[in-house]
């Protein structure tokens, strides 16, 4: 998520301070990622969605029906559930560069379980929307301890008294942030190393200069992983003019090619990832009028439904029967610089490809250029 995050955070001073521990898991997976919606995640199963809402707030939504079932009473960002749980980031208020994790019970209306100690990032680094600033922030839960990957950037926004500056203005820094799940504590070490089989695919998709392709938030090259298998959208060329879509993929463990899947093709087609990382959304014209979205799943390289052309390609989830999407008004000006463009979450069946809910969420915002 970046300092755009489109909501403006609440001081945690009314958090107030942690209190003990409740209900300490029994059986956990190793490692729990985040399934992503846009503005928000889901629980484990897909039956809960965690939003942003216009105030900022996590709203809880039943993802069959759309029904808000509870929501915070403060500003934050979802980051992933577990067990139950809710981890959230929160801001600290007073200081631009710190932030807390909160961890919340999903079952009790988001009661607060625990609250972390300080997390402080470099001075320079802005964790809310500012000039030439970026942060991004993403969380995974591992052996009792939830492991917040960031990455922030500094650099020229525009303007052109700060334009020979540039070279000074630039930097960039990311690390790892480890909160145990029982104490709050924090410890701040250097970002992972990427796995053996991650780093081989990279050297070859670098050599054979494999083009970019959407992941639902950035233009991307690497491989998704899927479970213990990497898979990266591929098109070529065939004799006919036609663009051929294919999954390329390989071992997670040592990096070795699997066979490929062709998946279809067509004359204009072109593939995204879907937010959630688990499925494949190609373009399909069969005539001028007839246009969609159809759906492949990752994992098994089958196709597993149809959208409408309007759902998009910019921020798309796909969760169980269902497929979540943004639709987005024109941008509105808001004071101190800032324009908000109204936005909501859609739900489509897969099956049939009608909407069937729709509800507000927090506003896309951005700042207005610098002349």
């Amino acid at each position: 998520m970046t300092s755009g995050r489109g909501c403006c955070f609440l001081s945690v001073i009314a958090l107030c301070l942690s209190p003990a521990w409740v209900g300490a898991a029994t059986t956990a997976p190793p490692v729990v990622s985040p399934i992503l919606l846009p503005h928000g995640i889901t629980c484990e199963d897909g039956a809960l969605g965690f939003l942003v809402n216009r105030k900022g707030a996590i709203d809880a939504v039943n993802l069959a029906t759309g029904e808000v079932l509870w929501s915070t009473d403060f500003a934050a960002r979802p980051l992933v559930a577990f067990e139950k749980r809710l981890a959230v980031e929160v801001l600290d208020g007073q200081k631009p560069n710190v932030l807390r994790v909160a961890v919340l019970d999903a079952t009790r209306k988001g009661k607060r379980l625990l609250l972390s100690d300080p997390i402080t990032f470099p001075g320079w680094v802005a964790l809310q929307l500012a000039y030439g600033r970026s942060f991004t922030s993403s969380a995974r839960v591992s052996r009792g301890e939830l492991l917040l990957s960031w990455e922030a950037h500094a650099f020229n926004d525009g303007n052109r008294d700060r334009a020979e500056a540039k070279q000074t203005l630039r930097r960039d820094a990311a690390g790892l942030a480890r909160v145990d799940l029982k104490s709050g504590a924090v410890r701040m070490t250097d970002p992972e190393p990427p796995a053996e089989g991650l780093s081989k695919v990279r050297r070859e998709l670098k050599r054979r200069k494999a083009p970019n392709y959407w992941n639902g938030r950035a233009w991307v090259t690497d491989p998704v992983v899927v479970g213990d298998t990497l898979v990266r959208p591929w098109w070529e060329q065939a004799e006919d003019g036609k663009l051929q879509i294919s999954l390329k993929r390989w071992d997670l463990a040592k990096g070795e090619s699997l066979d490929s899947v062709d998946l279809c093709r067509g004359t204009k087609v072109r593939p995204v990832v879907t937010l959630d990382g688990r499925h494949l959304l190609v373009h399909s014209a069969a005539t001028e009028d007839e246009k969609s979205w159809l759906v492949f799943s990752l994992e098994t390289s089958k196709q597993v439904g149809q959208l409408p052309e309007c759902a998009g390609s910019q921020s798309v989830a796909v969760v169980g029967s269902h497929a979540y999407f943004t639709e987005c008004k024109p941008m509105k000006m808001r004071p101190r610089g800032v324009m908000e463009q109204p936005t909501k979450l859609k739900a489509v069946s897969l099956k049939t490809g009608r909407p069937e809910w729709d509800l507000p969420i927090a506003p896309r915002r951005a700042l207005v250029p610098l002349p």
